[in-house]
């Protein structure tokens, strides 16, 4: 009876001592939410799913084709968008991102970080984050693009261990 009265005792001081560990954790993912929230996450989440669904529309208006296999391609994208959308919303990813600034950032850092984008500078930020993307995009794709021929190139040529093992039987 002793071992069980000190098993019981022992289990409540552990569960006792472990509480402010749980009170830790809920507020530390309180204050990710909270951040994510000031970050307009969800806001931002939806407007890269809409940029996406215009990529991918102008992917396949890119292909060609008849008027016919255009209104295919369209109802092939919609049918797809409606599956991402459903699959990746916001409140889907929500917990997953809350976990990562969890296991990113400290409480402490993310209650500044709240306070920044809380603030007139941090709101400026998010506005304009989306600009200075698309436009960093665009640079970054026109200098691919002006690669592309070289690249290409160095595609089609033939490795070094290609070139000796060409060497070597053209020599036999």
């Amino acid at each position: 009876m002793k071992k069980i009265t000190c098993l019981v005792f022992c289990l409540l001081a552990i569960g006792h001592l472990s509480y402010p560990l749980y009170a830790d954790e809920a507020s530390h993912r309180a204050a990710a939410e909270k951040l994510l929230e000031a970050m307009q996450a969800g806001a931002m989440m939806s407007k890269q799913m809409e940029s996406m669904k215009k990529m991918i529309g102008g992917f396949f208006q890119m292909s060609g084709g008849s008027k016919e296999q255009a209104s295919e391609m369209e109802a092939r994208q919609s049918k797809m968008m409606d599956f991402l959308y459903k699959k990746m919303s916001w409140d889907v990813l929500k917990p997953d991102f809350v976990q990562v600034y969890t296991e990113v950032f400290t409480e402490s850092e993310m209650k500044e970080l709240t306070l920044f984008y809380q603030s007139s500078i941090g709101q400026k930020l998010l506005e304009k984050t989306p600009d200075v993307t698309a436009r960093t995009m665009q640079i970054t794709q026109k200098r691919v693009m002006a690669l592309m021929p070289e690249i290409q190139k160095m595609a089609s040529e033939p490795s070094e261990g290609t070139k000796k093992e060409s060497n070597i039987n053209d020599k036999k």
